[in-house]
């Protein structure tokens, strides 16, 4: 663990760092308030303050949705265009012969752009005309660029620097002419691994130890052993199960229960204490049944899939379908790709590159899985028998010698039935049956018939009292549709306006190819999609999966990510407050290509080793 466990002298700063911008920024706020020619001097962050500007402010109108006027200003091809009017909004190096600039500076309400909110500030505007004037130069979304291992910075104050980590903080606060805070006492420090690992304070006597203890590994010792405890868990595996929704119930009006929902939580607590490989955690819960070891634990983890809201009586129950379908899309976007991807199901994201073919391309692979149930039964669907083999054997051996004597029994009583009247064959149809033949039956029967009926009752009756342990079931993926339905473009959302025919395919943001998905074979019990899609984002190609889960890391360890939009990497979410750190943490975690590592170095997706 040691040299890999983050140094706890980062605590101490974090105050400090919310308080810095990005790298290479240094002191905004004060340059913007010095005089005009430092200002001017200062180079625009495009990524940090003009696409988030045009994203807020401009693009309902002008953005990939809607191009007003004939201006779109989400691409430098179409901003640099000409537009209705003849002008162009934007000519790089120019501000004043710049139609954006002349109507965000308007002072005539009905002219002034953007017509709707607060009219841009004089800061924004200025904003606007440096970056014009420099050249109007447009970048990638930060978070649509692979990652790449970043080298550790160099720092002057070497001896405070004990890790990588320390070293990329250190550089930003030497860049910013700040001093890290001194470091913590040893009860204060320990309280704080004590409540970062397993969320409970440590006793009096652990403290007294720890303080007494003079070993160079103290405090390596104590991580170690926090790391072990069960505790561990269930303090970590609540972070988890707030991400996927956990929750016992159905919501809406009945509120019903979710039979057997604590085995996905225990299941979670179990993978976090047994530091189970991220990506294999992936590949469990969005394809556990698909797996070529699938087992009780990985059906488990497909309840997953059966967490979110379902209601029970659905006005429309096919759009109730689909709105299970976007649940599951939308969670699976957000927690695991950081990508707001649900924002696509009625029409094209407004802000990042995800057009609404891609929501439903997403779709496409889990439209395999049926609803989670129907008001006539609501367990068929998601409750699957996980029994040990001879638990399971005994039950199937009972109920089939159970079957074999109500069959025979059933034979015998319909011979009685039909010598009825015609009143008393009527009730036996209907809840009144076993009144009727009670009362009625040996009349109707033959002494031989009559003893055997009672000899099969009897033998039926001493198998009812056969006390079995109960089947073990858990809440899970148990039925889905082999073949899926096609998947549609659904127009507006609505469940009952198909459009194009689309395919299981990746958002056209990652530029990937389409998967190639054969046809499941007869009998199969799944499509074999959604073991398609959980291995393309478990993938350390992938250039947002560790990027998106080393920034959980550092948020639940500090309380705000390095992005402190965590389910949204796009757009309109926060960018980095340290992009290389980020990135180192994200190769470090992952092994991402390119990474020039040793290899009884890489962490391999270890949670615990991080």
């Amino acid at each position: 663990m040691r040299g890999h466990v983050i140094g706890l002298l980062v605590f101490s700063i974090i105050a400090w760092l919310a308080a810095i911008p990005a790298a290479g920024a240094g002191n905004d706020a004060a340059r913007e308030n010095s005089a005009g020619e430092a200002g001017e001097a200062r180079a625009v962050d495009f990524g940090r303050e003009i696409q988030p500007l045009l994203a807020r402010r401009c693009f309902a109108c002008h953005g990939p949705d809607k191009n007003e006027g004939g201006l779109r200003l989400n691409r430098r091809e179409t901003a640099l265009g000409e537009i209705d009017s003849g002008n162009r909004a934007v000519v790089p190096g120019k501000p004043d012969a710049s139609a954006l600039i002349e109507r965000i500076r308007e002072t005539d309400e009905s002219l002034r752009m953007p017509p709707e909110g607060e009219p841009l500030s004089p800061k924004e505007i200025e904003l606007f005309r440096r970056w014009i004037a420099a050249g109007a130069e447009w970048e990638q979304h930060w978070a649509f660029v692979p990652a790449k291992r970043q080298a550790i910075p160099a720092v002057q104050n070497t001896k405070w620097v004990r890790n990588a980590v320390d070293a990329f903080i250190l550089a930003r606060l030497e860049a910013a002419g700040l001093e890290p805070a001194p470091p913590a006492d040893k009860p204060a420090l320990l309280r704080r691994v004590y409540f970062d690992l397993v969320g409970l304070p440590p006793a009096l006597d652990e403290v007294e130890a720890f303080v007494a203890d003079e070993s160079p590994n103290a405090y390596e010792q104590v991580v170690d052993r926090l790391l072990a405890s069960p505790h561990y868990g269930e303090k970590w595996g609540r972070h988890w199960l707030d991400l996927v929704r956990y929750a016992e119930t159905n919501s809406y009006e009945r509120d019903g229960l979710k039979p057997n929902a604590w085995r996905y939580r225990d299941y979670v607590i179990r993978s976090f204490n047994a530091d189970k490989p991220y990506d294999r955690f992936i590949l469990e819960q969005l394809a556990g049944d698909e797996l070529p070891d699938a087992d009780r634990g990985t059906i488990i983890a497909t309840g997953y899939y059966r967490l979110g809201l379902w209601d029970d009586e659905p006005v429309d129950p096919v759009q109730a379908y689909y709105d299970e379908m976007d649940d599951i899309v939308r969670t699976t976007g957000e927690v695991f790709l950081g990508l707001t991807i649900g924002c696509a199901r009625c029409h094209d994201h407004k802000i990042d590159p995800i057009p609404q073919s891609d929501y439903y391309r997403m779709l496409a692979f889990f439209h395999d899985l049926d609803t989670y149930g129907v008001r006539s039964d609501q367990l068929s669907n998601n409750q699957t028998d996980i029994s040990p083999p001879e638990l399971a054997a005994a039950h199937q051996e009972l109920a089939r010698k159970k079957g074999a004597l109500r069959e025979q029994m059933l034979t015998i009583e319909q011979a009685a039935i039909v010598k009825m009247p015609a009143p008393d064959q009527r009730k036996t149809e209907g809840p009144e049956r076993e009144q009727v033949l009670a009362a009625t039956l040996h009349e109707y029967l033959s002494a031989e018939q009559s003893e055997q009926y009672r000899t099969l009752k009897q033998s039926f009756e001493e198998l009812e009292r056969v006390k079995l342990p109960p089947r073990e079931m858990a809440l899970s993926v148990n039925k889905n549709r082999v073949p899926p339905p096609p998947t549609h473009v659904l127009l507006r959302g609505n469940a009952h306006a198909h459009g194009d025919r689309v395919e299981p395919g990746y958002p056209t943001l990652f530029s990937m190819p389409d998967p190639q998905i054969p046809p499941a074979p007869e009998g199969a019990g799944a499509a074999g999609r959604r073991i398609v899609l959980a291995r393309w984002i478990a993938s350390p190609e992938n250039m947002l999966t560790a990027r998106v889960l080393a920034n959980r890391l550092w948020q639940f360890h500090f309380g705000r990510g390095l992005v402190r939009s965590s389910n949204n990497f796009g757009q309109l979410g926060d960018r980095p407050t340290h992009p290389a750190l980020l990135d180192w943490l994200a190769s470090e975690l992952a092994d991402v290509p390119g990474s020039p590592r040793v290899a009884t170095r890489g962490l391999g997706w270890s949670l615990k080793r991080m």
